[in-house]
C-alpha cells in the first residue's frame, strides 16, 4: 500500500488496528498522516510523539508533516 493510499484511509481504521497492536509505531504514524489530511494537526503530532516514544529511531515519525 502506498503512502498516499495509507493517508487516505480513515483515521478510525488505524485506531481499530491500534487496539490490536498499540506497540507498533507505524500505525501511529499512518494515523497521523491520515489525520493531517483532515487538518487535525494536534492529534497527528501526538501520534508522532507516541511513535517516537515507542521507537526513538523511527525516522518516519520525525519527518511526518507538522503545522
Amino acid at each position: 500500500m502506498s503512502a498516499l493510499t495509507r493517508a487516505a484511509c480513515p483515521p478510525q481504521r488505524y485506531t481499530e488496528a491500534l487496539l490490536l497492536a498499540p506497540h507498533l509505531p507505524v500505525l501511529h504514524v499512518n494515523r497521523a498522516l491520515s489525520l493531517t489530511r483532515k487538518g487535525e494537526w494536534e492529534r497527528a503530532a501526538e501520534d508522532c510523539r507516541i511513535a517516537l516514544k515507542a521507537d526513538p529511531q523511527y525516522l518516519k515519525a520525525r519527518t511526518s508533516p507538522s503545522p
